[in-house]
């Protein structure tokens, strides 16, 4: 989310079933339920740094702040997702954007704890309403991304384009380990069990084409 998005949210005022103000970022727990109950429904933005009157008030965050927030929060999230973080700068005072897709692979839990977005609340799903998700999943077709692909994610992996991917994406999000490949691929939901999908076949392999014609 650009600065001027940001400023559009914040004149048109009030939360909603996609945006939630916090006045600073200090309570993870609370942001990590936000960030899981969007995922869970339809995605959205929590914006950090606007107070209960919808006031812009602005944080002291650094960089590296910013970044453990990150870590923090996705080391409690599974499956992983890939949310942004970002620092916005607006009338001199800065604000944490936090956005958060629709999740490809609901349910999603915080902590072991399943959320959902109702209207401009988040609360824990109900038993039901796990329900209703899980069997969902299970009848849809497993998506053609995420199938095991025959590529070794020891000889095929092309390690230029990789690690050039990698340096972006670090831009952005926060691995486990930015020296453990197997474990990057596996928090870009491009490989499980130490083999790669489909998805990471084609992102990141020599001549994927062959596998995948």
């Amino acid at each position: 989310m650009n600065i001027d998005q940001s400023k559009k949210i914040l004149m048109l005022g009030g939360e909603g079933q996609n945006i939630e103000f916090k006045r600073d970022c200090q309570d993870i727990d609370s942001i990590g339920k936000v960030i899981c109950g969007f995922l869970n429904s339809s995605g959205g933005s929590i914006l950090c740094g606007i107070s209960e009157n919808f006031n812009l008030t602005g944080i002291k965050i650094t960089e590296s702040e910013k970044n453990n927030i990150e870590k923090e929060i996705q080391q409690h999230i599974s499956p992983k997702a890939l949310v942004s973080f970002d620092v916005n700068e607006i009338e001199g005072k800065k604000i944490l954007v936090i956005e958060v897709p629709a999740g490809k692979d609901i349910p999603y839990a915080f902590q072991d704890v399943i959320y959902i977005r109702n209207e401009n609340k988040t609360q824990k799903a109900d038993i039901y309403t796990i329900n209703d998700m899980v069997l969902s999943k299970q009848v849809e077709p497993h998506r053609w991304e995420r199938r095991f692909s025959i590529a070794d994610i020891n000889e095929d992996i092309e390690l230029n384009e990789f690690n050039q991917a990698i340096k972006e994406i670090s831009k952005r999000f926060n691995f486990r380990d930015n020296h453990n490949m197997n474990m990057i691929l596996e928090d870009l939901s491009v490989a499980r069990y130490g083999r790669l999908t489909n998805a990471g076949d084609i992102l990141f392999c020599k001549n994927p084409a062959e596998r995948c014609p």
